[in-house]
């Protein structure tokens, strides 16, 4: 065994391997229980709308190339949303394996600072959304392609033969059209592949640095056509529809203003700098403390088990010799100087296309942004650690930036697997609940845990159970809108100013606030909760939100004749066990269709099991069945249960005075019995 270790340890494998295990560990933890997030949502419902040669319409308004990325992945995965992860989790390994790559042949003595250049620049933790595994798949593909380019680009030109250097021109070039075409706001890569065919070139050299420059910039001459050619077909060829994606609307926001719009772009160049190189290690293991107290014990226990036995196996390495039998050189003054100078040039030319288009990093929503400067930013790390004289304190240090690295992602991963598992099992409720829905019902709600920020979060989900069926021509008619609820949106709900349309990315969105349906869910361990505006039953932890657009919420948009839509596994996960809400939901089915009988036997059998709710008002189909059914004594036990709350004694007293005075007959005793009890 230790013969194999350390045969292993001095093998060509051994980085690989290790970045391989480490990257796995923290990135694949629970990769089976993270389902779809933000716009994988509308990307799937349209691979099951018109089938994967619809993604040319989605992606036609900003990057065409896109489409035959996300098509090619939905041939191959359809729904299977672990293989997109899986998929997502390679772009990013090869892409490390690449940046290794590129810094070997052009520092072939200082592997070890390579390595740990590809090892943070794989465990950086500033991008945390790989997790969205289809929308962000394309910008693991262009950063993957984009290294691998630069890769060819330093193979020719250390190539000797000329066929040889001819191929490797000729893939280098087309793999940087494609990286491009994919995500066009990575054009500060250039810059990388000309630092690196510099350094190349003066190496072994005694040239003045000017005489290396201008061989450098001859060499890197043929690869100008990459941007340029891209640059070519995007001004004059191609028109982006989105303003986000738009050269001429982002650029013309300069002339409006010239002197305060350039300080606004310094300043975020300034803060996108500091976010991406330093604050991007700190900032987002804010995730730990949000942990309930076992995961976080399990967090702890992962990272510490994780960065001991890397810092083992480096050491391991350190202190051993190459694969030539001498140990290892130490690195010289220079090189540091070119991977810190070359570093932070690198990060701040990536990042002008991001500020020129009026952007900025920000570590949570538009945390992406540091993609194309990540290969800079582990630069400045690695030259930084290099300062470090003692091996052992820079071994240290090592385990410490990888201790939050990997607790970070661990943490990510089990909010994302929590939040997974909470959506699922709201919309398998909200299927219990509705059989199906109207046509045109314009659906709102606030999702307890997980962001509500865009409509096709909402929308999404549904129509995949409840409208996924194939349709022809463009655009996909979204059969059960919806409309986000926020501080911007409640006026427009509250007026009910009825109905407004849009096409975005293929997909017309109707909605009509006259259609309204609102889904409550106080807390993921609740039930949903389908509103009946004419007797909303609010919980007092619903979102203030939701309390006030409550009353234009139209049940009567729930068919409730019919069979029932499952939710679709490979999506939504296999059916949750049939506890409360199970039963809850099923009851207040039942009333709707005032079916009372129905409701007292699913109550009674919830209650026989074992179960009950957690929030009162889930008690409010029983105690309207109850008085439905005459059945005066049976609410003596709830009179305690939903007399303490002064919110909930006054939805129950108006409901169930509504319900006993619907009584046919009337039921004066009833009535009498609401009066005394619930209504004091």
């Amino acid at each position: 065994m230790r013969i194999w270790f350390k045969s292993f340890k001095e093998s060509r494998f051994f980085y690989p391997a290790l970045l391989l295990f480490a990257a796995g560990l923290i990135y694949l933890f629970l990769v089976n229980r993270i389902g779809f997030f933000y716009d994988d949502w509308y990307l799937i419902f349209d691979g099951h709308a018109q089938g994967p040669a619809y993604y040319h319409e989605v992606f036609l308004a900003d990057r065409p190339a896109r489409a035959y990325l996300q098509a090619a992945a939905y041939l191959l995965f359809k729904d299977q949303v672990v293989y997109y992860k899986l998929l997502s989790f390679a772009f990013r390994y090869f892409s490390s394996l690449a940046l290794f790559l590129t810094l070997n042949l052009v520092w072939s003595k200082n592997k070890h600072a390579n390595f740990l250049a590809a090892f943070f620049f794989l465990v950086y933790p500033g991008f945390l959304k790989q997790v969205s595994s289809i929308d962000y798949m394309a910008h693991m593909a262009s950063l993957c392609f984009a290294i691998l380019s630069i890769v060819f680009s330093i193979k020719a030109t250390l190539a000797i033969s000329r066929l040889s250097r001819v191929g490797y021109l000729l893939a280098a070039i087309l793999l940087g059209w494609i990286y491009l075409g994919l995500m066009e706001y990575y054009i500060g890569l250039e810059f990388l592949r000309l630092l690196m065919i510099w350094v190349v070139t003066r190496n072994g050299m005694v040239n003045p640095a000017r005489k290396t420059l201008i061989n450098a910039v001859l060499k890197w001459s043929p690869y100008s056509l990459i941007p340029i050619g891209f640059l070519v077909w995007r001004l004059f060829f191609f028109t982006s529809t989105r303003e986000a994606t738009n050269v001429d609307a982002q650029v013309g926001v300069l002339l409006t203003s010239p002197f305060y719009i350039s300080l606004w772009w310094f300043k975020n160049l300034m803060l996108s700098f500091f976010s991406t190189v330093f604050f991007a290690w700190l900032v987002p293991f804010y995730l730990y403390f949000t942990l309930r107290l076992k995961d976080a014990i399990t967090v702890i226990g992962m990272s510490t088990g994780l960065v001991i036995l890397v810092l083992f196996l480096l050491n391991s390495k350190w202190n051993g010799k190459d694969r030539s039998g001498s140990p290892p050189k130490p690195i010289d003054s220079e090189w540091t100087r070119i991977f810190l100078l070359g570093g932070i040039l690198a990060v701040l030319v990536g990042l002008i296309p991001v500020i020129i288009s009026n952007r900025a990093v920000n570590l949570d929503e538009y945390s992406r942004y540091t993609l194309p400067s990540l290969p800079g930013a582990v630069m400045i790390l690695t030259a930084l650690l290099y300062q470090i004289n003692s091996k052992q304190a820079r071994l240290i240090v090592v385990g410490i930036i990888f201790f939050f690295a990997s607790a970070t992602h661990l943490a990510n991963a089990i909010n994302y697997a929590d939040q997974s598992e909470a959506l699922r099992k709201f919309w398998w409720q909200v299927s219990w609940r509705a059989p199906q829905f109207q046509p045109g019902t314009t659906l709102t709600s606030i999702y307890p845990s997980t962001p509500t920020s865009q409509d096709y979060l909402i929308w999404g989900p549904a129509n995949l159970i409840y409208y996924p069926q194939r349709q022809d021509g463009s655009p996909v008619h979204v059969q059960l809108p919806a409309l986000i609820l926020n501080n911007s949106t409640l006026p427009g709900f509250l007026a009910q100013t009825g109905d407004s349309e849009y096409t975005k990315r293929g997909n017309l969105v109707h909605t009509d606030n006259r259609s309204l349906l609102v889904m409550a869910q106080a807390s993921d361990s609740t039930c949903v909760r389908l509103l009946d505006g004419k007797a909303p039953e609010l919980s007092a932890e619903d979102n203030p939100l939701i309390m006030l657009v409550a009353i234009n919420s139209k049940l009567e948009r729930v068919l409730v004749d019919g069979p029932s839509t499952t939710p679709p596994q490979s999506i939504f996960g296999a059916e949750p066990k049939h506890t409360w809400c199970y039963y809850y939901e099923k009851a207040d089915l039942a009333r709707q269709s005032k079916d009372w009988s129905e409701v007292i036997h699913l109550m009674q059998e919830a209650k026989k099991n074992g179960y009950g709710p957690l929030e009162r008002v889930e008690w409010m189909p029983l105690l309207e069945a109850y008085v439905a059914t005459s059945q005066v004594d049976q609410l003596t036990p709830f009179v305690s249960i939903m007399g303490d709350i002064p919110f909930i004694r006054r939805q129950t007293c108006q409901l169930l005075t509504k319900a006993a005075r619907e009584n046919n007959p009337p039921d004066p005793e009833m009535q009498a019995s609401i009066g005394e009890t619930f209504c004091k």
